[in-house]
C-alpha cells in the first residue's frame, strides 16, 4: 500500500529550540523530528532569520548552505540541488525559510523547502513576539516524564478509535483542505489594504464552513501571521 503521509506542520521556532531539544530518528517513511520542551515533534520549521554567513562552497561536495541567526542561535540552511537558489542571497540578507531539521554526527542543520527575502528586518521581532505569545500558552513537560506532543495528541487519539462511515466521510473532505487553504490566502491577499484583515470578515467572505479551523491552521504553518489579535496578513 502506498505511503499516504500528511504534510507536516512547519512550526514557527526559535534556532535556540532547535539545537537544544532531543533529535530523535525514526524508522520507514515516519520523519526525524527534534522532541522540545514543550513536547512538540517539530520536524519542519518555519523560520525568520539573517543570514550571517555564507560558507565557501568549494569546502562542500553536495550542497550550498547559508548560515541564519536569529539572536538565539546559529544553524545552517542547505541545498543539495537547484544550488543556483542559495547564490541569490547575501550576508545581512533577511530571509524567511520553511525546511526540515537534520542531524549529521553531532550537527543539525536544516534542508530548505522554501526561501525568501523579506526587505524589513523589522519582521524578526515581529516573530519572536509571535513565538513568545504561543510559548505563554504551552505548559513544559517534565523532563523525568514521557513527553507528550501538543500537536500529536489529537492524532494519537483517533487510531483508537475504529474508522467509521462518518470518519471516513470526515477523512475524505481533508482532501479539499489545500484548495481552501489556498482560498483563503489568497481572500486575504485581496482584503488587505495594508494593515492586515480582521478575521471575522474573513470568515463572513470566504463561505467556507471549515475557515476558523483553516485560519488557525495557517497561523501554525507560518503561511500567515496576527500583526494585532484578530487582525490577519499573508507573510509574502
Amino acid at each position: 500500500m502506498a505511503n499516504n503521509q500528511k504534510r507536516q506542520t512547519a512550526y514557527k521556532v526559535q534556532i535556540q529550540d532547535l539545537i537544544e531539544g532531543d533529535f530523535v530518528t525514526e524508522e520507514g517513511w515516519n520523519p526525524n523530528y527534534v522532541i522540545d520542551k514543550y513536547g512538540r515533534k517539530i520536524s519542519r520549521v518555519n523560520l525568520i532569520s539573517a543570514v550571517v554567513d555564507i560558507p565557501d562552497s568549494e569546502n562542500t561536495f553536495n550542497y550550498y548552505s547559508i548560515v541564519i541567526d536569529d539572536s538565539t542561535g546559529k544553524i545552517s540552511a542547505r541545498l543539495f540541488e537547484n544550488y543556483e537558489r542559495l547564490k541569490a542571497f547575501n550576508v545581512g540578507d533577511i530571509v524567511s525559510i520553511i525546511g526540515r531539521i537534520r542531524e549529521y554526527g553531532t550537527e543539525r542543520y536544516i534542508i530548505l523547502e522554501i526561501i525568501r527575502k523579506i526587505d524589513n528586518p523589522k519582521w524578526i521581532e515581529v516573530r519572536q513576539r509571535e513565538i513568545e505569545l504561543l510559548k505563554s500558552t504551552l505548559q513544559q513537560v517534565d523532563s523525568n516524564q514521557q513527553p507528550e506532543p501538543v500537536h500529536d495528541k489529537i492524532k494519537s487519539d483517533s487510531k483508537e478509535t475504529s474508522m467509521t462511515a462518518e470518519n471516513k466521510e470526515v477523512a475524505d473532505e481533508g482532501i479539499n483542505d489545500l484548495n481552501a487553504s489556498e482560498s483563503v490566502l489568497a481572500l486575504i491577499r485581496e482584503l488587505d489594504k495594508g494593515e492586515g484583515v480582521d478575521t471575522d470578515e474573513v470568515i463572513k467572505k470566504s463561505k467556507i464552513d471549515s475557515c476558523e479551523e483553516l485560519i488557525k491552521s495557517l497561523l501554525l504553518e507560518g503561511d500567515m501571521f496576527e500583526v494585532r489579535p484578530g487582525r490577519l496578513k499573508v507573510l509574502d
